[in-house]
């Protein structure tokens, strides 16, 4: 008479890049599961941390030596293996916990939807510039600046700079090709 294989603890290796965890020192957490197959839904239910989380597995790809991480997201896939060992990088998706209620009641139905509100332009990239004052002393920049405070001098017109120095005079020598064009 042959009875099912006890449970037995097989350790989930995990590191949050996020959380400036290192991948070659994991974390780890068990899970108990008769017969091995550790699917997606069982590192779920006893993921140690809480909030919402996506899940790759470290894998090889063929009979290579290259390693690969391989997005999980069927509930009821089983997890691949690497050397043995499963092996996580774990993306956070929001430190709320996870609720498994059923989903919230349908609102009631309105006679009338109510038009959405347009939004307000927050950033003003797309909008006109504000119409110039009237001509004031002071010439362009002082418009300009007028127009839009928040920006500033952003290119310093307003200071005055000296020209630069010519360059030196170049000797009459012989000169060869490089001279011609780059002197």
């Amino acid at each position: 008479m042959q009875g099912q294989q006890p449970a037995r603890p097989v350790l989930i290796y995990y590191h949050i890049p996020e959380d400036k965890d290192e991948a070659d020192v994991p974390n780890a957490f068990p899970v108990l599961k008769a017969g091995g197959e550790i699917r997606l839904q069982d590192i779920r239910a006893k993921f140690p941390l809480p909030g919402k989380y996506h899940f790759r597995f470290k894998m090889r790809l063929g009979d290579t030596a290259a390693a690969l991480w391989m997005d999980v997201t069927n509930e009821d896939s089983q997890v691949p293996l690497f050397d043995g060992k499963i092996v996580a990088k774990v993306t956070r998706l929001s430190w709320g916990q996870v609720a498994n209620s059923p989903a919230p009641p349908p609102a009631p139905a309105r006679s009338a939807p109510a038009a959405p509100a347009a939004p307000a332009e927050l950033l003003g990239f797309d909008s006109q510039p504000p119409p110039p004052p009237p001509a004031a002393a002071g010439g362009a920049a002082a418009q300009l600046r007028a127009a839009w405070p928040a920006q500033g001098d952003m290119l310093q017109t307003s200071v005055q700079q000296q020209p630069p120095p010519p360059p030196p005079p170049q000797a009459q020598g012989k000169q060869n090709d490089l001279d011609m064009l780059f002197g």
